[in-house]
């Protein structure tokens, strides 16, 4: 137990460290559930405070969440509460290092060696890419924690059915597809034993479980869920903001039969990329799989087979949300046992070959430092980019700050809102012309930016210029525009 409790305080002192130099709310998803706790902790409910995307046909800016799912909102208002801004972070340290942890055992457990249980844990700790966004107010480590007690409770002989489907119940109310992932988690169990009470206890419990969103949402949107099917029906992943694109089966399918099985077929590239080439780094992909073939019978089969129904659908189903993201938050899912398999390959690998202490050792230690030199550079980049898209807009605000009451349409709204706390709507060169969308909201303020709004788009007789920083530029609506010369 003190190896153990030592190791989950290490765990948390290496990613507090590294946290050090990251802003955790950076990227578009860890700004949503930052914005989104504050507002829930600030009695607002589920609203948000801007459109971000044209999914649906808005009429005012501030509207109840139809889209994203609930239970990462809840988890940071929560951690907010209890911690402050600090809290939101040191909830994903908590959950990682406990996975961490629990990892190390599992692998100690299976192999009787520390050696392996340790190599294992720092490869879950320095776990690649994925490191930078854990390290942000996104969802991935509920994600990955939820993944790794979904897992071991499936692995159980006998059906757990009201355990497992608690587990994918929080799963759906984390993530639009933990739906499919708890129906298949559902006949899994069932599969144990076709029993009637199986099913029962197993249907009830889920639907317990997500009936209070169930219930939120046709209160507030006259329907059971906020999915919408027209994320199906994207032709280009830039749809998803297009106030004018046309979502729907018959113009998907007007497209041509080619283009949607190159655009499936590039999906399924990309899902299995981001799902077994980017957290083995390739490296460890040996290890990896003479590990899930030695743990087959206890966890290899049921990690795989999710991990099937993850590339089927990423690649199939909505391929182009898995090429912007979608893949990349689904993987975390399976990074516990990931690493595991890993560990336990390290293992069996030394005693199957009979590969000697030294070399053993040396590969184990490899391994671990190609992962921290990978995620080093990850965080540089991504450091660096981010940072790009976000430090113009801080100085923009800071020459000239809007009143949280203002309404502001921009490339990125959540980010104006994070900054300056004033709503607004997207507006970019995937929308209709910006004045369009300002006027359809009311909005005051246009903020242009190079990347993605040109200010050749604004009437400057109707928007007068009063800042601009690193090319973009912020418009004010003028109240009286001057006449117009014949």
């Amino acid at each position: 137990m003190k190896k153990l409790i030592g190791l989950f305080l290490l765990g948390i002192l290496i990613l507090a460290l590294i946290a050090i130099n990251i802003n955790p709310h950076v990227t578009f998803d860890a700004s949503y559930y930052h914005v989104m706790a504050e507002r829930l902790a600030k009695g607002n409910g589920f609203v948000e405070p801007v459109v971000w995307q044209y999914l649906n046909n808005y009429e005012q800016v501030e509207h109840p969440m139809d889209y994203w799912m609930p239970l990462g909102v809840i988890a940071y208002c929560i951690a907010l509460k209890i911690g402050g801004t600090a809290g939101e972070l040191s909830l994903n340290i908590l959950i990682w290092a406990f996975l961490a942890v629990m990892v190390f055992r599992e692998v100690v457990r299976q192999t009787s060696s520390n050696f392996c249980g340790a190599v294992a844990f720092f490869l879950c700790i320095f776990h690649g890419r994925n490191l930078f966004y854990l390290l942000t107010t996104d969802n991935f480590a509920f994600s990955a924690l939820l993944g790794y007690l979904i897992i071991q409770t499936i692995c159980h002989e006998r059906p757990h059915a009201m355990r497992t489907a608690f587990f994918t119940g929080l799963l759906a109310l984390l993530r639009i597809e933990g739906l499919v992932f708890a129906f298949f988690a559902g006949i899994w169990e069932l599969g144990k034993s076709w029993r009637l009470r199986t099913a029962v206890f197993y249907a009830t419990t889920f639907l317990l479980t997500i009936s209070p969103w169930v219930i939120r949402n046709l209160v507030i949107l006259g329907k059971p869920w906020t999915s919408n099917s027209k994320a199906l029906f994207l032709v280009d992943y830039f749809d998803f903001f297009n106030d004018t694109a046309s979502l729907s089966l018959s113009n998907y399918l007007a497209q041509g039969w080619s283009d949607i099985i190159a655009q499936k077929a590039a999906g399924l590239v990309y899902s299995i990329i981001n799902l077994v080439i980017v957290p083995s780094h390739l490296l460890l992909l040996p290890l990896f799989a003479f590990g899930i073939v030695c743990l087959w019978a206890e966890s290899g089969k049921i990690f795989s087979a999710f991990l099937m129904l993850s590339w089927l659908m990423c690649g199939i189903v909505f391929p182009l949300q898995s090429m912007h993201g979608t893949v990349i938050h689904i993987s975390a899912f399976f990074y516990s046992y990931f690493y595991i398999f890993t560990g336990v390959g390290l293992h069996r690998l030394k005693t199957y070959f009979n590969i000697r202490p030294a070399l053993y050792r040396s590969i184990g230690i490899l391994a671990i430092l190609v992962n921290i030199v990978i995620s080093a550079a990850f965080i540089n980049h991504f450091i660096t980019v981010y940072e790009e898209d976000f430090t113009p807009y801080r100085k923009l605000f800071a020459k000239i700050k809007p009143e949280a009451g203002n309404k502001i349409a921009s490339a990125n709204p959540l980010l104006v809102y994070q900054l300056t706390g004033a709503t607004g709507a997207l507006a970019s060169i995937h929308t209709s012309n910006p004045q369009y969308i300002a006027d359809k909201f009311a909005c005051n303020f246009i903020i242009t930016d190079p990347r993605s709004v040109s200010p050749m788009d604004i009437d400057t007789s109707k928007w007068a210029m009063i800042a601009s920083e690193s090319g973009i530029q912020m418009f004010r609506r003028q109240e009286n525009p001057p006449a117009r010369e014949d």
